[in-house]
């Protein structure tokens, strides 16, 4: 019997490193497909700049059957004339608390033995810094508290990660791969930990690198007011004056906002979960907790460290 190409979906989460391992993997593309493996171009619309497959995001987010059906075709006439085994896609948006993704490789349940490799973190880390990444994505421009921001519906959804997961495995009946983060980082190398899982070429090893990484919290904060009051403001600079002061040792980087009893109870919440991924997939998350964490969540930035921002910044604003 002729054995059906595999199909692996890298879904993220968002903020496990995602953008260091598209960046590897676009590095080793070419060696990737010498050894049967295609990653699809990442080169097409709506940001063709990016090491990922947006186009994949865009199309299953469509509510146009004509958008899917034209992504999902492009993919696999590339798939065919590559002459290789397995296609591999990339995009951590697939891992939303959304049907979509799902639905969207629904048709290619048939053509393909499917594999889903999925990196977490655990809960209350992963909601700290999804805050910093979207209170500075241009597109949301997060405006909220970081208490209101855990609390909110949306993303409580996206911290039922077995939920997530399930919708993986009963939609496409998909090979769940699913790997710790954090302890990813503390053993061989996440790159290394992430082409594991992946069964990818051991002849192929992606470098490691770190990309995308998390600035002081501060700056999460002095970002959120700014958007709060619709404020204009260069963003670009704030990130260098406040990763120079940090750079300086001027100050300690803040890396928790939610505080010890918000962290607790957010733990508390989501401990049936963290018992589903271990009975399921065998993730086991630290119980480790950030020492000297004050009781009550940080809204509010130092004055002694906005005032030197604005010095460092006026030393370097054009006379």
């Amino acid at each position: 019997m002729t054995r059906r190409p595999r199909l692996l979906l890298h879904i993220g989460t968002h903020k496990t490193g995602t953008t260091s391992i598209q960046q590897a993997l676009h590095q080793q593309r070419d060696a990737l497909r010498a050894h049967g493996v295609l990653l699809a171009d990442t080169a097409r619309p709506p940001w063709p700049e990016l090491p990922k497959h947006t186009s994949v995001f865009h199309a299953a987010w469509t509510g146009d059957a004509a958008v899917r059906e034209a992504e999902r075709e492009a993919l696999w006439q590339e798939f065919s004339a590559s002459g290789a085994h397995t296609l591999l896609l990339s995009e951590e948006g697939l891992s939303e608390p959304d049907p979509r993704p799902v639905a969207f490789f629904e048709p290619w349940r048939e053509r393909f033995d499917i594999q889903v490799v999925c990196l977490l973190r655990r809960h209350d880390r992963f909601v700290e810094s999804l805050y910093n990444q979207f209170t500075r994505e241009a597109v949301r421009r997060e405006a909220r508290s970081p208490l209101t921001f855990a609390r909110s519906a949306a993303v409580r959804a996206r911290l039922d990660y077995s939920a997530m997961l399930r919708r993986w495995q009963e939609g496409l009946g998909a090979a769940l791969v699913v790997r710790d983060f954090d302890a990813l980082q503390r053993g061989g190398g996440l790159l290394r930990g992430f082409a594991e899982a992946a069964g990818l070429p051991a002849e192929v090893p992606l470098p490691e690198r770190h990309s995308n990484g998390s600035p002081d919290m501060r700056l999460s904060l002095v970002l959120r007011r700014l958007h709060a009051a619709g404020l204009p403001h260069q963003q670009g600079a704030l990130v260098e004056a406040a990763g120079a002061l940090i750079q300086e040792g001027r100050f300690a980087p803040w890396r928790e906002v939610l505080g010890a009893d918000e962290r607790r109870r957010l733990l508390q919440a989501c401990a049936e979960d963290a018992r589903a991924l271990e009975r399921a997939h065998g993730v086991v998350f630290d119980t480790g907790l950030p020492e000297g964490e004050p009781g009550q969540a940080r809204d509010e930035v130092e004055p002694a460290f906005l005032i030197e921002c604005l010095a460092w910044l006026s030393r370097r604003a054009p006379r």
